[in-house]
């Protein structure tokens, strides 16, 4: 799979880190150990693409669901993109591992976010924030039960290479501007939520986003010999994938999982969502993999996305999604909020939240968990007009 550098004459490609030679911060002199290093380590990030079959109570959809949650929080919580990939590679390493029920499936979700932070993050989210952002559906002691668990399955070994780290390194190699940067990335952390792209290596998944990527703004298949010695693949054996990779920028504003695509309309990352795929590349494609495809993220929205899932984690996942149009969105992340300490109620669809003290916080959520148990031991149903119209006072006073 991989091209021989010497054979392909690496030496008549230009250096394309001469430039920065001045910047200590780039550390050129490392950067041939440090990348020798991701390719030699890269087959630890892989996970059996077949794993759900082992898992008893939890599949692909349900997986879909969380990883689509965890994009909007990481998203809200303004952390760095490397977090969010490390994140998504925690949990298919550890329920590769390691059977979860149903119940659990956000609490993996929020623990693997946790640790990514403390890997790479200046500072991670107190627990108290994480446990309110599941709308306290577990407590403290199980959140950092499942840390435990985790750090032990996965025998502490935290950080492997990613597709985010490829990616800068493919992404300088094709001579990317910020449009191609942005559309690169775009269908990259589509990849994430689609439980078909794990049969593919980290390095493969970056080379074809940034190959889709170029394809889908220039019209034509273009792989340059620059990229194709620093990638060390070819273009043809990246067709496969970037079939794959145009069949998801063509669905993704469609079904229930769009986080990714929403926030990539918006004008602060280019509209990178609204650009034409390159579907000349998935010429091949067939019905089955699209009909799979549409299965996978729910495009029917007439039917059950997560029938096997328990009520509370769909009502905890479902409930957190941002439910704000286009222009609300581009203003969110614009206006971005400097406080470190945001605090982000996941019990309603997200408007944009101001910063709070968590113990405020704590007051609004007992005053929705009554408003719903009035709902539900309301016989007769004329008190729930009057709940709807208490949670939005609710709602209204944390605007």
């Amino acid at each position: 799979m991989e091209v021989d550098d010497q054979a392909n004459g690496e030496t008549s490609i230009p250096d394309m880190d001469s430039g920065d030679l001045a910047d200590p911060l780039a550390e050129v002199q490392y950067f041939k150990e440090i990348h020798e290093f991701y390719w030699s380590d890269e087959s630890l990030s892989c996970v059996n693409p077949r794993y759900m079959s082992d898992q008893p109570d939890i599949n692909e959809k349900m997986r879909a669901v969380l990883i689509d949650w965890i994009f909007e929080v990481h998203d809200k919580l303004e952390l760095l993109q490397e977090t969010l990939f490390l994140t998504v590679n925690l949990v298919d390493r550890f329920l590769a591992i390691q059977n979860i029920s149903s119940t659990k499936l956000q609490l993996v979700g929020v623990t693997a976010l946790l640790l990514a932070c403390k890997y790479e993050e200046a500072t991670a989210p107190p627990i108290e924030d994480l446990i309110a952002i599941c709308v306290c559906s577990y407590t403290r002691a199980e959140l950092l039960e499942m840390e435990r668990l985790m750090l032990n399955t996965l025998q502490f070994n935290m950080w492997v290479p990613t597709p985010y780290v490829f990616l800068k390194r493919f992404l300088k190699a094709a001579k990317s501007d910020k449009k191609m940067e942005l559309l690169s990335f775009f269908i990259a952390k589509l990849c994430l939520v689609d439980f078909r792209m794990l049969q593919f290596k980290p390095s493969i998944l970056a080379a074809a986003a940034v190959f889709t990527a170029q394809c889908t703004l220039i019209g034509c298949p273009i792989w340059s010999k620059c990229s194709e010695v620093h990638s060390r693949y070819r273009q043809d054996q990246l067709i496969e994938c970037s079939i794959m990779m145009v069949e998801l920028q063509q669905r993704s504003g469609q079904g229930k999982l769009t986080g990714v695509y929403r926030k990539f309309c918006t004008a602060g990352f280019g509209s990178a969502a609204k650009s034409v795929p390159a579907l000349f590349l998935a010429g091949t494609k067939t019905e089955s993999s699209s009909l799979e495809y549409t299965e996978l993220l729910g495009g029917n929205n007439n039917e059950e996305r997560t029938p096997n899932l328990n009520s509370a984690v769909v009502q905890s996942l479902e409930s957190s999604k941002l439910d704000v149009d286009d222009t609300e969105m581009e203003e969110m992340i614009e206006d971005q909020v400097e406080d470190e300490g945001i605090i982000l109620d996941m019990n309603t669809p997200l408007a944009p939240v101001e910063p709070q003290e968590f113990s405020e916080m704590k007051e609004i959520e007992a005053e929705m968990k009554d408003i719903y148990e009035d709902q539900v031991e309301d016989d007769n149903g004329d008190e729930v007009d009057d709940g709807e119209e208490g949670e939005e006072m609710i709602i209204a006073e944390i605007q």
